[in-house]
């Protein structure tokens, strides 16, 4: 008997509010979802106030920070808590701190040239990196453009494509795999990432192919 998809849980009131907060670019971006890539679907770069974007706790990158607070001080569960936000920015803006410089320092020279990816709600599947680095360049130097982040924003409630939990992580399983001066996983945390996606039932040959 097949299963019933697991759907990404959508906060419609959230939704709601981020997409009275979307400006147009004009400009599109194929990203690596479903299968759009092969069907070259172009969607739509919006504009939309950096605050709007939720860090997300299951970053593969920040993995073994996330699992280490969990066992010594407590859950990280309520991505909407601003406290809860804090804290996964200090995680990212620790790690790789040679490579967090290099983002800002490429930021500031060039702006933002590749887009984020959020779902409808908010949460950052791709770009957590680039949020702390522009609010740390805004701390420094209050420009406007620092203020903003470029998203593709993945398939609301309404929307037939919209994302599973499987499509999300293999989503983030392939992003990972894209250099263009990212930070690397740790092995710990390419570890962990695995064991949590299959886990959640994505067969190990589907994450690795």
């Amino acid at each position: 008997m097949p299963q019933t998809p697991s759907f990404y849980k959508i906060d419609k009131v959230t939704e709601d509010n981020i997409q009275s907060k979307l400006i147009e670019t004009g400009e599109v971006d194929i990203i690596d979802y479903k299968n759009w890539k092969t069907i070259q679907k172009k969607s739509p770069v919006y504009k939309i106030p950096i605050e709007y974007c939720l860090y997300r706790r299951d970053n593969g990158r920040i993995m073994t920070e996330v699992l280490s607070y969990n066992i010594m001080s407590g859950s990280l569960e309520d991505q909407n808590d601003d406290g809860v936000q804090k804290i996964i920015s200090k995680f990212l803006s620790e790690k790789d701190k040679e490579k967090n410089k290099e983002l800002k320092s490429y930021l500031k020279k060039d702006g933002q040239t590749d887009p984020a990816i959020i779902t409808s709600d908010g949460l950052l599947i791709n770009g957590n990196r680039r949020k702390m680095a522009l609010e740390s360049l805004y701390q420094s130097d209050p420009k406007e453009e620092y203020k903003y982040l470029k998203v593709v924003v993945l398939p609301g409630s309404k929307d037939p494509e919209r994302p599973t939990l499987r499509d999300i992580a293999l989503l983030e399983n392939r992003l990972q795999f894209q250099e263009m001066g990212k930070s690397d996983y740790t092995a710990m945390d390419k570890a962990l990432k695995i064991i949590q996606n299959v886990d959640s039932g994505i067969p190990l040959p589907e994450l690795l192919k």
